[in-house]
């Protein structure tokens, strides 16, 4: 009898044993979803306002000033904080976990609406916590430079940038949708936050070679400055890497690729009024089109900063 209650009793302790085991993984917080970064933002980019669509509209000064505190305090931890901010702008903060890279990243954009189309497309903002002083990439012109939104991807994860900026709108959604040339915008703004003294930023653009020169080749590279100097370091570095690659490439200053120079793109100028580098990279169409090609370019680019 005194063996079975024993029994019974030990019985009882594994059950309420496995009991608080449950309750307290139940009690646990989840971690980060894990997400392919490629395939959400390639999702991200087809629901954007596309050419000639009139949902783009450019934030007001608040809209603007509240987006990058949200961006500034999500990369800095308070995710809470920033979730209020983006609240009445109608955008969400996520955290996530790039499923390719094992990177813990914060999400900033448009809180989706079922079966409407974006109302701002101001951009996706995806920052690495605390990691503000690695290289800044830029993703202006998605859909209008196809496959861009994920040739940035792939540079993004082989340089573990510090953020990832994709535009939120096609560049002629509307007069004043192109981030690359207009002040007032989401994108513009945020990178002119995040842009510090020191940083590379790297910019993807596309271009058709049957459109342009013979000796534009695969890539072309400028640091965005007028006519007048070398090529920057930074440029000559990423040029000798591609080059030893096998890319063929045009290296403004070098072999005159005014065509895809960047000089007016306002990016390239507010990074190098801050004392960072700016780093426009135009990638030929074939291999913007190839994803092995993509990340054999992105890779090579990597070494090549790295090595700067």
């Amino acid at each position: 009898m005194r063996a079975l209650s024993q029994g019974v009793s030990l019985a009882a302790t594994l059950v309420l044993a496995f009991l608080v085991v449950l309750t307290l993984g139940a009690c646990s917080p989840r971690g980060p979803q894990e997400v392919d970064l490629e395939e959400m933002v390639s999702d991200f980019v087809a629901a954007n306002p596309g050419e000639g669509e009139d949902h783009y509209r450019a934030p007001t000064a608040p809209e603007a000033r509240a987006l990058v505190e949200a961006v500034d305090l999500a990369r800095n931890g308070d995710i809470g904080g920033a979730a209020r901010l983006l609240g009445p702008l109608d955008h969400v903060v996520r955290e996530v976990r790039d499923e390719a890279t094992g990177r813990r990243l914060l999400l900033v954009t448009e809180q989706p609406v079922p079966s409407a189309p974006r109302r701002h497309g101001w951009g996706l903002f995806v920052v690495a916590p605390q990691a503000d002083r690695g290289p800044l990439i830029e993703v202006p012109h998605p859909a209008a430079d196809r496959q861009t939104e994920l040739l940035g991807v792939d540079v993004f994860r082989s340089l573990s940038g510090s953020a990832l900026l994709v535009a939120g709108a096609h560049r002629s959604a509307t007069p004043d949708a192109d981030v690359a040339h207009e002040p007032d915008t989401a994108f513009h703004a945020v990178h002119d936050a995040l842009v510090a003294p020191g940083q590379t930023v790297v910019q993807v653009h596309g271009f058709d070679g049957d459109d342009h020169p013979r000796h534009y080749g695969d890539t072309v590279v400028s640091d965005g400055a007028h006519e007048g100097g070398p090529p920057s370091p930074t440029s000559m570095s990423l040029t000798s890497a591609l080059e030893g690659a096998g890319f063929q490439v045009c290296l403004q200053h070098r072999d005159r690729c005014d065509r895809l120079a960047a000089t007016q793109n306002l990016q390239g100028r507010s990074a190098r009024a801050m004392g960072g580098q700016f780093v426009h990279l135009e990638v030929e169409a074939s291999i913007r089109s190839d994803p092995v090609g993509r990340r054999r370019l992105a890779d090579v680019t990597a070494f090549g900063l790295r090595e700067d």
